[in-house]
């Protein structure tokens, strides 16, 4: 009997290669953030199992984000003040909630590897564009996700890598034009 429950545990990371990329599939045609909460309740519940493919999982998802993270700068960017684009913002609305349910599954990605530093360290590599595409497209509403997950980088590494700056350099430009309310309780910070 043990036997045959350690080969079905054996199967589990097969069937997160499998059944992650369908899940993320199935969000990125209907925006669902129920599949987002799917998705983080099974990477919190087969953290162990979830280490072999912890990097590409991290990678489909910064790729699902980062498309969301674009739709809704286009929807921004094009809105005006005619009633069509008013009900065009509520998909907006949705665009950036799906991308805050992303930034979130991948949190606990980060959240389940960082009993291994190697790991982590690879995922981070691959988190660190979408927080600069974050950053620089002044989407703040999505600034609390992004300044969590390099929190928890920072904090899990316990070092910044040579990538890792620029998020700081684009932090210091915005909080010297943009987002100076966004940032405003941390202004001792940067005087």
């Amino acid at each position: 009997r043990s036997s045959r429950v350690s080969n079905e545990l054996a199967q589990i990371p097969l069937l997160l290669t499998t059944l992650g990329p369908a899940l993320l599939k199935l969000s990125e045609e209907t925006d669902l953030d129920i599949l987002n909460h799917c998705m983080e309740t099974m990477v919190d519940t087969y953290q162990t199992e979830l280490l072999p493919v912890a990097a590409e999982l991290t990678a489909r998802l910064c790729e699902t984000y980062a498309r969301l993270a674009k739709e809704s700068q286009n929807a921004d960017e094009a809105e005006g003040v005619d009633l069509d684009s008013i009900m065009e913002s509520d998909t907006n609305e949705d665009k950036t909630f799906a991308a805050m349910g992303v930034a979130k599954t991948i949190a606990t990605v980060v959240s389940a590897v960082d009993s291994s530093p190697d790991i982590l360290a690879q995922i981070q590599e691959i988190i660190i564009p979408i927080v600069v595409l974050t950053l620089e497209a002044k989407l703040l509403d999505l600034f609390d996700n992004m300044y969590d997950l390099v929190d928890m980088l920072t904090f899990k590494l316990r070092s910044i890598s040579p990538n890792m700056w620029p998020v700081f350099e684009l932090t210091y430009k915005l909080f010297k034009s943009d987002a100076v309310d966004f940032l405003d309780g941390t202004s001792d910070g940067f005087t």
